[in-house]
């Protein structure tokens, strides 16, 4: 498929120089600390959340040696809306390291997924958008593209297929726009050869893509397996002082909510829920494949530790703090 690829090449160039959509990032090409931050903010996120949070990161920390001097609860706080804070954390690990080398940025994929939280697909990312590697990028959305083009079958996680994507996707790559020519194929897949009903009139590379040809589109990729949902039940307690400011404790479980602050919590039922008389509401709130049913319950007494990890704080104060999303939509019940 290299030959294949290489003729339609310039056709997805120009396709991506046309109708690419407008993002603050990509006028940034040459910026790594750009395409870094707005790499690992896309993932697992949509465009349009990621945007508003982006530019508002880059007021707070416009360079790499602002964001490597600040304290991790700054860059929590500035994180909040797009979840997944490990992304955060990592991000500020990455850019300290980074501030330290003597040398300044690493320059290519291998030494760029090196640095704390870059995997393969951000490190060729900024590898290539950046610094002008031909090294290909492998998402979701062009497994998908490639999956479809080459006839490659299997699931994009086992080693042999993915060998097969990229081999496929280093094809379409030339010295002189490596970056483009990833940027368009990722493009492509997010707008056009989506996972149902692709625009395949609209695709530049309908006239080489096998399944096109084939007529069985809908066979390729084949369904991953997806991991079980996990329903779990817990109160939400809402504690207050005397003078009204609510408790809140910071997460230091090592969970998915590490160094976020929260409201006291404690495991619920769901014959619990039906019963409670001090029940304020139930929200609903998904990480990953956990389905958390929370019942918000006012005037419990604080679990053991409670106080000792929280403090008491005005609502004006909870804006400023590197917080959980739980803590938002419980304050939107009360």
């Amino acid at each position: 498929m290299k030959m294949t690829a290489g003729r339609h090449r310039q056709k997805l160039l120009t396709w991506y120089r046309r109708q690419r959509r407008e993002m603050p990032w990509r006028s940034e090409a040459g910026n790594p600390y750009c395409i870094l931050l707005s790499e690992i903010m896309l993932q697992q996120t949509t465009v349009q959340t990621v945007i508003p949070v982006y530019e508002k990161f880059l007021q707070l920390f416009p360079t790499l040696e602002t964001l490597a001097g600040a304290d991790e609860d700054e860059v929590l706080a500035a994180w909040a809306g797009l979840g997944y804070y490990r992304r955060a954390r990592m991000l500020h690990q990455a850019a300290q390291e980074i501030h330290r080398r003597p040398e300044g940025w690493p320059v290519t994929a291998a030494e760029l997924q090196k640095l704390p939280g870059v995997g393969c697909y951000t490190a060729a990312a900024v590898a290539s958008i950046a610094f002008g590697e031909m090294v290909p990028v492998l998402d979701g959305n062009v497994a998908r593209l490639l999956s479809r083009w080459a006839l490659i079958p299997g699931d994009a996680r086992r080693v042999a297929v993915r060998r097969q994507l990229l081999d496929t996707a280093r094809g379409f790559l030339n010295p002189r726009h490596p970056g483009d020519l990833n940027q368009a194929m990722m493009e492509l897949g997010a707008t056009i050869c989506h996972p149902q009903q692709p625009a395949c009139a609209r695709c530049p590379l309908r006239d080489g893509c096998g399944a096109f040809k084939e007529n069985c589109i809908s066979d390729f990729p084949p369904p991953a397996k997806r991991a079980p949902v996990v329903e779990e039940y817990q109160d939400v307690l809402i504690i207050r002082d005397k003078r009204g400011r609510y408790l809140l404790e910071r997460k230091t479980d090592g969970g998915a909510l590490q160094g976020l602050w929260c409201f006291p919590m404690r495991a619920g039922s769901e014959e619990a829920r039906s019963t409670r008389k001090d029940g304020l509401g139930t929200i609903r709130h998904s990480i990953m494949n956990r389905r958390m049913i929370l019942n918000i319950v006012k005037g419990a007494k604080a679990p053991g530790g409670s106080r000792a990890r929280g403090r008491y704080v005005t609502r004006e104060e909870i804006s400023g703090l590197p917080r959980s999303s739980i803590v938002d939509k419980v304050l939107r019940l009360l």
